[in-house]
């Protein structure tokens, strides 16, 4: 089987060079045969044309509630973990399905059409990940009361913008996915 080679059409676009028996391989990987315009080259070899734009690859953070609301609104810029994580840059902040119990001590129970479950709910900046320090309690929505920091890290977020929420199925640990749904929320709240 030949290489996939790619070239620039008469427009100047670069397009995939595929051989027949390639784009039946590619198409029944996709499962569609219409995702993409095909033309007929020369030489027995197929070109596929400029797909729609892959969604941008995310990073993703699951977080319970009230916490991810929190975040979202701007009352906790940490999140706290109990390993660090090397990753900075764009992180979209997803509801948990369910929310934390006990709800914790201090947080305001709001009505619950203001709490989303199962959803992305706001993209952020992870600016760095430290030590947690007692400084960081008030950050990290624990009001300023004395917290253990012991083994705890500190997510420091920045840039939290909200967004439309949009079902997403959540992980644990941070875990990067491209999502057209949330690639498009994002881009709203730029």
């Amino acid at each position: 089987m030949s290489q996939i080679t790619h070239e620039a059409d008469e427009s100047g676009r670069l397009v995939q060079v595929v051989s027949p028996a390639q784009l039946r391989l590619q198409l029944d990987a996709d499962g569609d045969d219409n995702s993409r315009p095909v033309h007929f080259g020369p030489d027995d070899e197929w070109k596929v044309g400029p797909a729609a734009a892959q969604p941008e690859l995310l990073a993703f953070l699951s977080v319970q509630q009230p916490w991810a609301s929190l975040i979202a609104h701007g009352g906790k810029t940490i999140e706290t973990r109990t390993y660090h994580h090397p990753y900075r840059g764009p992180l979209v902040i997803c509801a948990s399905k369910l929310p934390q119990k006990p709800w914790p001590d201090g947080i305001a129970r709001r009505s619950e059409s203001y709490y989303h479950y199962g959803c992305a709910v706001c993209v952020c900046d992870m600016v760095d990940c430290r030590p947690l320090r007692q400084i960081d309690s008030q950050w990290a929505g624990f009001g300023g009361d004395l917290i253990d920091t012991a083994g705890r890290w500190a997510w420091v977020l920045k840039n939290i913008r909200p967004i439309d929420p949009v079902p997403v199925r959540g992980k644990q640990f941070l875990w990067k996915e491209s999502i057209r749904a949330v690639n498009d929320a994002v881009a709203r709240a730029k």
